[in-house]
């Protein structure tokens, strides 16, 4: 269990400061900015869960995890990230990034123009998608995309990493 709360915050640290260095370099305005930083975060949560897992089988359980443990252990890592890098994400957006909502309506208008929307249709759209453009829709997608992530690479990584004591199963 310290292991899943120790490799929680690691990967809720490593998020944040992946975050913030975006932010500095600009990278979410760029082009393939947002395509670097998932692939980015997704290499985050792989770290952070196989070497939480590890952790827990070699420490914790005398070298030996099964399928269940793993699994455990790396989604209690993935709450404890995703709960406060969602707190992180609302102040981020509330109070550091406060221009990344407009940024995100303005590359939505650019790509309805693109498809060749007309000005009513793209005001039209832009009034529906409003409402869910606030730091709080920001952070719940967040929340529910790095959770999904997590509980795909717990499942992945779990299977990967198990290690049954044959003792017990004789």
């Amino acid at each position: 269990m310290k292991s899943s709360i120790k490799f929680g915050l690691l990967y809720a640290l490593f998020f944040i400061l992946w975050t913030l260095l975006s932010y500095a370099l600009g990278m979410e305005r760029m082009e393939h900015g947002q395509l670097i930083g998932f692939v980015a975060t997704f290499l985050i949560s792989i770290l952070c869960i196989s070497m939480g897992i590890k952790e827990e089988r070699e420490k914790e359980r005398q070298g030996f995890i099964t399928y269940g443990q793993a699994f455990k252990t790396g989604m209690i890592i993935t709450s404890i990230s995703t709960l406060i890098y969602s707190v992180f994400s609302w102040f981020y957006f509330a109070y550091i990034n406060t221009g990344m909502i407009d940024f995100v309506k303005t590359k939505q208008m650019e790509k309805m123009q693109e498809r060749g929307m007309d000005t009513r249709e793209v005001e039209q759209a832009m009034r529906y998608s409003e409402p869910f453009m606030t730091p709080g829709w920001f952070v719940f997608w967040g929340f529910i995309v790095t959770l999904l992530v997590g509980i795909i690479v717990t499942l992945i990584v779990s299977a990967i990493m198990q290690k049954r004591n044959m003792d017990e199963i004789s």
